[in-house]
């Protein structure tokens, strides 16, 4: 009875033990970051852990690699076992590997002239760049880091993402949404949208893409004119659905939007200068002002179903994580007055 006894004692203080360190494990992955960079000279690639804001790193591309980034930082994206780091006025993307940060190779347009700022990945194999100078995507093949092909398109572009084989790049200069298949790498469709569409993001479900267009008169001398969230079929390739982006006081023909961010919960939320707007996509019904902050930029961290946005205010930063749901704020933290942009870590 007594050894029965000793043993179960054994038994619970191995559960027990057993239940602390899986404690302590989730406590860590509570833990997320963000990569930003600041407007300095010269380029740097930091590191932020959230929510308290410590800087883990100031340069974690220098820190790993011992050299500096060829210049501005425009984009950073991770996808499997590659960082993407965009240095458009170098016409370079540097890639990295995005657990020790070693550089694993450059890729280098300079030979065209291209400045790259973009990338979307339809499947494992494939990644689509996408040019801030030139009307064309290339088709890039991320197991070898090798272009492979040439597409042209109707415009240069902003923005692009995809939802399986069907790519969206948004072209401002056109009002058009162009739609790259991957299966024949070729535009296939032009789809006319609001005025200067500027970012595109994609339904979870694959259904819908989602355009925000800042409208005339937000970056060139036109007269000004609406800022606008269409809503795209996918399967139709039809505009289903416009929206003004804009909130009584805050006329969407003065609000200047600044991102797009569309979480899990079937939300989406518009970011802006002045304001942060929040739209239930399972309805469509309406686009309604969250509340009034001046935003930078704004990232949905799908690891961490969290919202994250840099706020801006006279000359200082902070950085604010916010419900993907609701867009409530659970935590703020300040930050550095140079930082200028965040990317999801």
């Amino acid at each position: 009875m007594k050894t029965k006894l000793v043993l179960i004692g054994i038994t619970l203080l191995a559960m027990l033990a057993c239940n602390v360190d899986e404690r302590v494990v989730d406590n860590y992955e509570e833990k997320t970051g963000v990569f930003y960079v600041s407007t300095g000279q010269p380029a740097q690639l930091g590191v932020l852990e959230l929510p308290l804001g410590n800087i883990v790193s100031g340069d974690i591309y220098y820190d790993n690699n011992n050299e500096r980034l060829p210049g501005r930082i425009e984009n950073v994206v991770s996808f499997r076992d590659q960082l993407y780091i965009f240095v458009p006025e170098m016409h370079t993307i540097v890639i990295a590997n995005p657990e020790t940060y070693k550089k694993i190779t450059v890729i280098d347009f300079s030979e065209d002239s291209l400045e790259p700022v973009g990338i979307s990945f339809p499947n494992s194999t494939d990644g689509y760049i996408i040019f801030g100078n030139k009307p064309v995507v290339h088709l890039l093949d991320i197991t070898t880091n090798i272009v492979a092909r040439k597409i042209e398109i109707d415009g240069i572009a902003s923005d692009i993402d995809c939802a399986g084989n069907q790519i969206f790049v948004t072209i401002p200069e056109k009002n058009s949404v162009s739609v790259i298949d991957s299966r024949t790498h070729k535009q296939e469709a032009s789809i006319s949208v609001s005025p200067v569409p500027s970012y595109v993001g994609i339904s979870f479900d694959g259904k819908f893409a989602f355009i925000v267009s800042k409208g005339y008169g937000k970056q060139d001398e036109m007269p000004k004119s609406a800022a606008v969230l269409s809503i795209i079929d996918i399967g139709t390739r039809q505009v289903t659905r416009t929206l003004d982006i804009g909130f009584a006081s805050a006329s969407a023909v003065d609000e200047i939007p600044v991102g797009i961010a569309v979480s899990s919960d079937r939300i989406l939320f518009v970011a802006a200068m002045d304001n942060i707007y929040r739209m239930d996509y399972k309805t469509a019904s309406s686009i309604n002002r969250v509340r009034k902050e001046n935003i930078k930029s704004v990232e949905y961290i799908s690891k961490k179903d969290q919202l994250v946005f840099l706020s801006r205010d006279s000359n200082n930063r902070r950085i604010i994580i916010a419900s993907p749901l609701t867009g409530s704020y659970s935590a703020q933290v300040a930050v550095p007055p140079d930082i200028d942009k965040i990317f999801s870590l």
